[in-house]
């Protein structure tokens, strides 16, 4: 099924949800629209127990799927499309983008389809912005909208209205981490750094094509953001057991996507993200809209993040 057909069908999705709320933005509780007995729970949690002036919180949408179901991660897919959210936030209050942990590759077919997506217990990151005039003492609601697309052998859409009750603190001394708050360091450790030369891996353009070097024998894999220019071969040239990859673009004037690199052994993998206008080794000037950590596996300041009201 093709991008075009599945956006198609979730406008379809949202008008017919909206005509039975009888509202544009439902603020019902925190329920999924599913029964529990369905492949995909949606929750809203947060990493610490409230927020602090000035001071950006990080909260997560987590979703638990069932065994053998997925759901899609925000790049190239060929079949299915990513969650998408729609927050509702008090004045004054931004969010920035959602932090993607990096996903796997998933062949349908004979080599048909290629999709990526993420399994298991998946936690979407997002920044919020508390701003400077925050009261503290006082109890903040915030609100997100969830629609996404679950999958197996067929696709169920699901939407859940979900919301978190926050106090605002005097400073972090008073700001204890959450029960959650393990399920947010397991989260980052997926998101990608952006790719710098200190990473180790080096990068060089033959003409329209990236080679990406690694150690000798480590495996790497290549995952397209949905933004990217095309690449030539999506399947093979994607995935190297030989610490080399070779990355040939057709048109466009940016390869955008996420590099994972396994070294031979034990040794921990790295995550990074690629945001290269072609014929460059130098990171693109927005590379900080897709919500990667910076390259020391910091947090962005949300002042450079697009963060909207």
């Amino acid at each position: 099924m093709t991008r075009c057909r599945l956006g198609w069908i979730w406008g379809l999705i949202g008008v017919l949800a909206t005509l039975g709320s009888g509202q544009e933005n439902p603020t019902l509780p925190a329920l999924p629209v599913t029964p529990p007995d369905e492949p995909a729970k949606a929750s809203l949690i947060s990493q610490h127990e409230g927020l602090i002036p000035g001071q950006a919180a990080l909260l997560g949408v987590r979703f638990q799927l069932a065994s053998g179901w997925h759901i899609y991660w925000d790049g190239l897919n060929d079949s299915g499309l990513p969650p998408m959210f729609s927050w509702t936030l008090p004045e004054g209050y931004e969010v920035g983008p959602v932090m993607w942990p990096a996903p796997h590759r998933y062949i349908l077919g004979d080599r048909d389809l290629l999709d990526h997506v993420l399994e298991g217990d998946v936690l979407a990151v997002v920044p919020i912005r508390v701003p400077d005039r925050a009261k503290p003492g006082d109890r903040v609601r915030i609100r997100v909208r969830a629609d996404w697309l679950v999958c197996q052998a067929a696709c169920i859409p699901g939407r859940a209205n979900l919301s978190i009750d926050l106090p605002v603190l005097t400073d972090t001394t008073q700001n204890p981490e959450s029960r959650w708050a393990h399920l947010f360091q397991e989260a980052l450790k997926r998101v990608p750094r952006a790719w710098s030369p200190a990473s180790g891996i080096a990068l060089s353009w033959s003409g329209r094509t990236l080679e990406v070097h690694g150690e000798r024998g480590s495996h790497m894999e290549f995952y397209p953001h949905a933004d990217s220019a095309p690449l030539a071969d999506r399947f093979d040239s994607t995935v190297s057991d030989s610490g080399t990859l070779r990355l040939t673009v057709e048109d466009g004037d940016r390869l955008i996507g996420v590099l994972r690199v396994h070294p031979p052994g034990e040794r921990s993998r790295q995550i990074l993200g690629l945001n290269l206008p072609i014929g460059s080794t130098r990171q693109a000037p927005d590379t900080n809209r897709f919500g990667w950590l910076d390259p020391e596996g910091k947090l962005n300041p949300m002042a450079d993040t697009g963060g909207t009201p």
